[in-house]
């Protein structure tokens, strides 16, 4: 999936609850959730939260290209 995507279709598709404060995008999630902003080139960074795992595969220009999202029981 990309970044850009917002995080209430995430929701729906997945069927778990996000909790995220001033943010509507996985990347606005995400790099809240870190507290940094992921540099090009930065892989395989993950990011459990909410029953969610995150592993980002790619990043570029600032944006997420590619990531997995696994749920987690």
């Amino acid at each position: 999936m990309k970044g850009n995507l917002r995080l209430s279709d995430i929701e729906d598709a997945t069927g778990v609850a996000i909790t995220a404060e001033d943010c509507e995008t996985f990347i606005g999630f995400v790099f809240q959730k870190l507290g940094i902003v992921p540099k090009d080139g930065d892989v395989n960074i993950e990011l459990e939260v909410d029953n969610l795992r995150t592993t980002i595969d790619k990043i570029k220009e600032h944006r997420v290209e590619h990531a997995v999202l696994e749920i987690l029981k």
